[in-house]
């Protein structure tokens, strides 16, 4: 299994060792090690019988098998595009899960477009452990629905989905959802009434963004660049929010408003 280690470069004398990549992306390093170079024989060869067992024409009650399924699929770390796919295909058999049925076209074109995408295959594994609980999928159903989007107006290049960034010691790690050649993105569908401003939990939301903004401008001025920080709603902003982004100088772009 290969395991995607986003770095950032921190210095300008450390510039160098950037150019041999475009100044706006990320320098990802692909680090294997013994114990991720492959899944383990033993859990291959049990989820493919699964996928072979609930797709089988005559299986018309494949609810467990779909479930231990899932279950497989929340303990490996990283599973392959291809792999993936034949999962959604077993998944989505019977209507088992209606919320991955709503949403296969959207799946299977964030599949074809993104099937080499950097991170990606962790977003659409993390959406899938999720299925039975759409509260918690529809995150993760979002960034692939953004990043379609994106690909399909072509006028900017999709990079790559979920990756860590820290520029220097004394700056957090923070993961982006989307990385595109303009753009860096953070995804929100959440109620944005609900979430009241400054109260404990809603603090690190706030504190998030705070930090993704910062991360952005330091890329950007140790590496003569000119990405964007951009958080993406799914649904409209309360008055408070929208308030709050434009007095920290954050691009809150809502749905219905692109």
């Amino acid at each position: 299994m290969i395991r995607m280690v986003t770095k950032s470069i921190p210095y300008p004398e450390n510039i160098a060792m950037y150019n041999h990549v475009r100044s706006h992306l990320l320098l990802i390093a692909f680090v294997l090690t013994s114990s991720q170079a492959a899944l383990p024989a033993q859990k291959k060869s049990a989820i493919e019988q699964l996928v072979k067992q609930i797709t089988k024409k005559r299986n018309t009650k494949p609810r467990r098998a779909q479930e231990e399924l899932l279950e497989l699929v929340r303990h490996e770390q990283q599973l392959s595009a291809s792999k993936l796919a034949t999962i959604v295909t077993a998944l989505e058999k019977e209507g088992t899960f209606p919320f991955l049925n709503q949403h296969s076209a959207v799946i299977d074109t964030a599949l074809y477009l993104f099937d080499s995408t950097p991170g990606f295959n962790k977003t659409l594994q993390t959406f899938l452990i999720n299925i039975a609980k759409p509260d918690q999928a529809k995150g993760f159903l979002y960034e692939m629905q953004k990043g379609v989007q994106i690909s399909q107006k072509n006028d900017e290049t999709m990079e790559a989905f979920a990756q860590e960034v820290c520029m220097d010691a004394a700056s957090p790690t923070r993961e982006f959802d989307i990385f595109t050649d303009k753009r860096w993105i953070e995804c929100k569908d959440v109620n944005w009434p609900a979430k009241r401003l400054n109260t404990p939990a809603t603090r690190k939301t706030q504190q998030q963004f705070l930090d993704q903004k910062r991360i952005t401008d330091q890329f950007n001025e140790y590496n003569n660049a000119n990405i964007a920080f951009e958080v993406h709603s799914k649904r409209p902003l309360s008055d408070p929010w929208r308030q709050w982004f434009a007095d920290n100088k954050i691009t809150c772009k809502e749905e219905e408003s692109e």
